[in-house]
């Protein structure tokens, strides 16, 4: 009983520890955000299907809402207001029938036929046509725009941020293979992590399943 209880005792105490920051990482700290993109105006007409390729979809219209996600290996709450470059270590984003997934750029997935993706442009890096990601805007510890943004093949199609309209301005312009073109806002938001109570109470009840586990049965 007393080896199960120490056991658990450290689980305890590496979850705490782990949550606090204390506790050695098991692995590189990662950071989760969400955004998304809401079509104010859309313009063009949808395409007969034998032109074929992917676009917005016949179905897209004002009023959409298109959400993506996706990872920084960097914390930006420690970071001063001002430019961001640095790589995504995953994108997705859908536009209607078309998908922008960066997977395909990093090799860790088989492309898919509706995506798009095929590089970036990042006005705060040295490179302004990459493969790592679109740059970012820092203000007040969060990221609050992407600084260009998302390129298809032959830059046919693209995803146009903040550089175009000014740092931090949440505005937006995508052009699909077709020819239409649709405007509006975006908004990113940091997907919140786990809070330490949330893991502490996890470890707790482990500590007393542990104890039960380890515990002689009685006799009548």
């Amino acid at each position: 009983m007393q080896r199960s209880l120490l056991r658990a005792f450290r689980a305890l105490s590496a979850a705490v520890g782990l949550a606090m920051g204390t506790a050695p990482a098991l692995a590189t700290p990662t950071y989760e955000f969400a955004f998304k993109l809401f079509v104010d105006e859309l313009s063009g007409t949808c395409p007969p299907p034998e032109w074929g390729g992917v676009g917005f979809g016949c179905n897209a219209k004002e009023g959409d809402v298109w959400t993506g996600q996706f990872t920084l290996g960097v914390d930006p709450s420690s970071l001063p207001d001002g430019g961001l470059s640095t790589p995504f270590l995953s994108m997705r984003l859908v536009t209607g029938d078309a998908v922008w997934d960066h997977c395909a750029l990093n090799g860790s997935c088989v492309r898919e036929a509706a995506n798009e993706l095929e590089g970036y442009r990042d006005v705060v890096g040295p490179d302004y046509f990459n493969q790592n990601g679109p740059g970012f805007w820092v203000a007040g510890g969060e990221l609050v725009g992407f600084s260009a943004g998302f390129y298809g093949f032959g830059d046919f199609s693209f995803i146009d941020f903040d550089y175009t309209f000014s740092p931090g301005a949440g505005l937006f312009t995508a052009l699909d293979l077709h020819g239409r073109v649709a405007d509006g806002r975006y908004v990113i938001q940091r997907v919140p992590e786990p809070p330490l109570f949330a893991l502490a109470i996890l470890a707790v009840g482990a500590t007393g399943v542990a104890a039960r586990r380890g515990r002689p049965a009685q006799t009548p």
